[in-house]
């Protein structure tokens, strides 16, 4: 349905892709309710996410700054129980 969705800010957009990779961790279901595993393409919304936070540096405002910090700390902690539980 058009309109629907919330209109598109920068924290919108790094929430989608915080999102993104809890799911590719396997934290979180996809919308169909599976379960997905693929620490490659978590990696790459990881990744993805600090490329934003390197060059957006000092044009955030403080809020924005904040949210980022928050969720790629997140991420991190989430990446690094995940490879720990895939290597017992």
């Amino acid at each position: 349905m058009p309109g629907t969705l919330p209109l598109m800010d920068f924290s919108g957009l790094v929430v989608s892709m915080h999102a993104s990779a809890l799911m590719y961790l396997g934290a979180i279901p996809t919308p169909d309710g599976e379960t997905v595993h693929d620490i490659d393409l978590a990696r790459q919304s990881i990744d993805m996410l600090r490329v934003i936070d390197e060059k957006t540096r000092g044009n955030l405002s403080e809020d924005e700054e904040k949210l980022m910090q928050k969720l790629l700390f997140d991420l991190q902690l989430a990446y690094v129980n995940a490879t720990e539980r895939e290597q017992t």
